[in-house]
């Protein structure tokens, strides 16, 4: 091997496939980390309130349904007498509850945020304020094929549900035609979730338009998202916090970003979503979750991601790191062992170990900076004993240290991270062929005859 270029070069070639072992288990080790980060969002979630979302208000109308039946009756004397049963067709009567959405909804919010800790993990929370006002129309319950007379106008309720109520920090009041209605716990049988608060409407005419408003002052975490249950949707939120990451089916209308905060508005029609505006029995349940839209309180350069990201480039460092090495004994006439190449793979790898564990106590940019920072110095510091010059150490890190730093342009600009980084390969590969332009490859392979010592001379 010390005088086959080939074998050699092969041996090389495979070490990156041995390095992919330590390397998946450092992926795996951001997985893991990640899952923690989770755990805790949910630890703290469930204290304060998780990720809300509000669907509501909904007008909902208990009404009878009658379903016949057919029910075999036993014959006289039993089964046993050999005579079939008589079949009777009977009635059940069951209660249903039919659903009207607003003509007008109009949700106003603002959500202040607040840094919360579980250990090295950060998560972001907030108390939110929402002022929701809107318009029913006049109940036309033939429209659904129901008979007035089956409908139990006293019992009607309007039903907000919520998907944390561990969230509300005090008892609402609903003003419905201006008179103040005391809320319930439970969102009723509407049919869009257990979780919530109702209010009964025992004076409730159908036969009119009626107007409601509420505020709702809930805590939550991360996000906060709202239902287009109106005709005609208008929603804004407004909070200090200065990165936002907007979500869900509709995007807002307008909006506004800064450090001092952001500002939202959303306008939605009811011919943009998958369900109409009553319904009988069941309700759409999936149609209306796929629905949703908000704003996420979002934590800039989240660290798992970003290494997650970073660590897709390994196998590219890795390649070229060995790509210099091989340069440096072709062109400078180094003699390496593939145990140097191991070596410098393990550093390598062990570049993102350092990352991920810095990263989530000093943020990732300072993180990058120290690992990046202490592995191009050890690499470095260990070629100019290897590589026998400190010239050719020092070209070594200057290239270490201009990819990492390339790596981390890369990782911000995410939209242009793949015309950057073709354009990096296209000119390294460009530099290596021309710079290997005189290079005799067939040359290489070719070791001088050994030199034998004479044979003893005879007596």
């Amino acid at each position: 091997m010390r005088d086959s270029w080939l074998a050699r070069g092969v041996v090389v070639l495979l070490l990156p496939a041995f390095l992919l072992v330590p390397l998946s288990m450092i992926e795996g080790l951001v997985a893991e980390r990640e899952a923690r980060r989770r755990a805790a969002v949910d630890e703290i979630g469930s204290t304060w309130g998780g990720p809300q979302t509000i669907l509501g208000p909904v007008l909902v109308l208990p009404h009878r349904v009658l379903r016949k039946e057919n029910v075999v009756l036993s014959p006289p004397g039993g089964a046993a007498a050999g005579t079939p049963g008589v079949v009777q067709e009977r009635t059940r009567v069951e209660t249903a509850h039919a659903a009207f959405l607003p003509e007008r909804l109009k949700v106003e919010g603002t959500l202040v945020p607040e840094r919360r800790r579980r250990g090295i993990f950060e998560v972001v929370v907030y108390a939110g304020t929402l002022a929701v006002s809107g318009t029913l129309p006049p109940s036309d319950v033939r429209a659904l094929g129901l008979d007035p007379n089956d409908v139990a106008f006293a019992d009607a309720f309007l039903s907000v549900a919520l998907t944390d109520t561990r969230g509300i920090r005090e008892e609402p009041v609903l003003l419905f035609d201006g008179a103040r209605v005391a809320f319930r716990p439970g969102a009723g049988d509407a049919g869009l979730g257990t979780a919530g608060l109702h209010a009964p409407l025992p004076a409730f005419d159908p036969g009119r338009p009626h107007t409601f408003s509420f505020t709702l002052r809930l805590q939550g975490t991360e996000s906060f998202s709202v239902a287009p249950l109106g005709a005609s949707t208008e929603a804004s939120l407004a909070s200090p916090w200065p990165s936002p990451s907007f979500s869900g089916s509709f995007l807002p209308e307008t909006r506004r970003t800064g450090p001092d905060g952001f500002t939202a508005a959303w306008r939605v029609s009811s011919f943009g979503r998958a369900y109409p505006q009553s319904w009988k029995a069941c309700p759409p349940s999936d149609a209306i979750a796929r629905s949703v839209f908000g704003a996420r309180l979002f934590l800039p350069a989240d660290a798992y991601q970003q290494t997650t990201r970073a660590l897709k480039y390994a196998v590219l460092f890795v390649g070229l790191t060995f790509l210099a090495f091989a340069l440096f004994e072709v062109l400078g006439g180094v003699r390496l062992h593939p145990l140097h190449y191991l070596l410098a793979g393990f550093a390598l790898a062990l570049f993102y170990l350092l990352l991920l564990s810095l990263a989530e106590h000093a943020g990732f940019g300072p993180a990058y900076l120290a690992a990046a920072s202490a592995t191009t110095l050890l690499l470095a510091g260990w070629g100019a004993f290897v590589l026998a010059a400190a010239a050719r150490a020092a070209l070594l890190g200057a290239g270490l240290a201009t990819l990492y730093g390339y790596l981390y342009v890369l990782l911000r600009l995410e939209d242009w991270a793949l015309v950057l980084g073709s354009a990096a390969l296209f000119a390294i590969l460009a530099g290596v062929m021309f710079g290997t332009r005189r290079v005799d490859w067939w040359s290489l392979g070719s070791a001088p005859p050994r030199a034998f010592p004479p044979p003893p001379a005879r007596a």
